[in-house]
């Protein structure tokens, strides 16, 4: 089976790299092997040499820690629930707890386990150092979006951000769960006014 195939390279590209513990293409291989067979951990466990090395351009090690971190952190969620959910975060290091896209994974999981308004919070602390219209966007699918706060959230970044499409379309959102269909066929006019 491919299992047993890329169990079978794995154990085989370890013992190369055992032998020849500074070739680059062994670890390329093995960050392939375990991104085919969903090893976080592994790579994740790889990255300070990968890092140390200069096996990757900076910009690729950022894919595959990302990557990496944000499938551990999905898949903890599903296995061991909110707890371990918040234990592989609290591991995480900060410079990469401070990227969006580990960000949105964080959030996401924790609003799959009914934790809406720590997913809220999240992506609430985020977007007040750092501005990314992707976690407005997502910030606009929280079942809670209709709450006055979050409004109230959106209506800041409106004013802050008024170029960014996703603003209006996540207004656009919570003004129609309140029923305020003036407000929100305004705020999608707008949102296809902006939209690239």
């Amino acid at each position: 089976s491919g299992s047993r195939y890329s169990d079978d390279a794995e154990q085989l590209l370890n013992e190369i790299r055992e032998m020849a513990p500074k070739k680059a293409a062994v670890f390329k291989l093995l960050v392939q092997v375990h991104r085919a067979n969903a090893h976080w951990n592994k790579i994740i466990d790889l990255l300070p040499i990968l890092k140390k090395r200069d096996i990757y351009s900076s910009e690729d090690l950022s894919l595959i820690s990302s990557e990496a971190y944000c499938e551990r952190l999905k898949t903890e969620a599903k296995r061991e629930g909110i707890v371990g959910l918040q234990q592989i975060w609290d591991s995480i290091p900060k410079e990469y707890r401070n990227r969006a896209e580990l960000i949105l994974a964080y959030a996401g999981s924790l609003v799959r386990l009914k934790q809406h308004g720590q997913g809220a919070a999240v992506i609430e602390n985020y977007l007040k150092l750092k501005w990314d219209p992707r976690l407005v966007y997502w910030y606009g699918l929280l079942p809670d979006v209709k709450d006055k706060r979050h409004l109230d959230n959106l209506e800041i970044w409106r004013a802050q951000h008024d170029l960014d499409w996703e603003v209006y379309l996540s207004l656009a959102r919570g003004a129609a769960k309140q029923k305020l269909w003036g407000k929100a066929e305004h705020y999608l006019k707008f949102c296809l006014e902006h939209q690239p």
